[in-house]
């Protein structure tokens, strides 16, 4: 073809073996050069992509580290919220107990139940869609608003309660507040089966189970008026507390204290014991008032 030269190009073998010989078109020669450029170019142009991502990776890391620190403390702000709700809680609890010890009436608390803020997934905070961020943090600036609310309202609460402190000392160190000893409350307050008929009976106190001789303390300020065997209480004591208050700790192993003895809030009065109608060491625990028993749980605060 007229403009189409060819070229013979010939391989010799150092060997004596036979020489090659290969003819190339100038047209063929023209497609490598061209294929060369080309594969040039695209090297270079892949090799300065390659740099400026490179560059680009480079300039967002110290965002990537900003990003992550923040991550790590949005999800400390979660869990500090989520704590602090929960003292919210025990702090409302207390309270309301409290008052109800002082002869307040209770405190009408408007709020409502504060929700969780934590259990995020593995991912955290990042493995949220877009429409889950904004209603999560939606819900989080709410529960903030009502964290608010109600610390102001706590505050007004103790307020009160202070201001009444000061005027019931007497009453309130004559008022039956603490666990007499700590274990496992194996029966409480109210109907329930006996363990030794089966039937449907009234339990006017607390089954506290735990160690035999663990010492049992005087749960406030009072005067002994009974300390020996009791019929099915075993050895027992008894102190009035004033106010119409009284205490009954029941199955005691050894009785420290005698009629007419002065004792204070957490002094030491007994031993857990298994005596008298009993299945195992535990305390038999009533709070009385004005003659009647009471549910226990309502005055403990600690």
């Amino acid at each position: 073809m007229k403009g189409n030269k060819l070229y013979t190009v010939m391989v010799v073998p150092k060997d004596s073996s036979k020489m090659r010989r290969f003819q190339v078109s100038n047209n063929l020669l023209r497609y490598i050069g061209i294929g060369a450029a080309v594969c040039g170019v695209a090297v270079i142009f892949l090799a300065v992509q390659y740099l400026q991502f490179r560059q680009k990776v480079k300039d967002l890391e110290p965002i990537r580290e900003e990003f992550n620190y923040q991550k790590v403390e949005f999800q400390g702000l979660v869990k500090g919220l989520d704590t602090l709700k929960k003292d919210l809680d025990n702090l409302r609890k207390f309270t309301r107990k409290f008052r109800q010890i002082a002869g307040l009436p209770q405190y009408e608390n408007k709020m409502q139940q504060l929700t969780g803020l934590g259990g995020q997934a593995d991912g955290g905070f990042l493995s949220f869609s877009r429409d889950q961020e904004k209603e999560f943090i939606k819900k989080l600036t709410t529960d903030m608003q009502k964290l608010r609310m109600e610390l102001k309202h706590q505050q007004e609460n103790l307020l009160e309660i202070s201001e009444v402190v000061e005027d019931k000392k007497s009453l309130l160190a004559c008022t039956p507040s603490i666990w007499p000893i700590r274990g496992w409350v194996t029966s409480g307050y109210g109907f329930r089966n006996s363990p030794f008929t089966g039937k449907r009976e009234m339990h006017y106190g607390l089954d506290v189970a735990t160690r035999f001789g663990v010492p049992i303390r005087a749960s406030a300020d009072g005067i002994v008026t009974f300390s020996a065997y009791k019929n099915n209480l075993g050895k027992a004591v008894i102190i009035e507390h004033g106010y119409g208050y009284s205490t009954v700790y029941g199955h005691n192993s050894e009785i420290f204290v005698q009629v007419g003895d002065k004792v204070k809030r957490h002094q030491v009065i007994s031993s857990v014991g298994n005596t008298g109608r009993s299945t195992g060491p535990h305390l038999h625990y009533e709070v009385r008032l004005n003659g009647a028993s009471v549910n226990p749980f309502s005055y403990i605060i600690n």
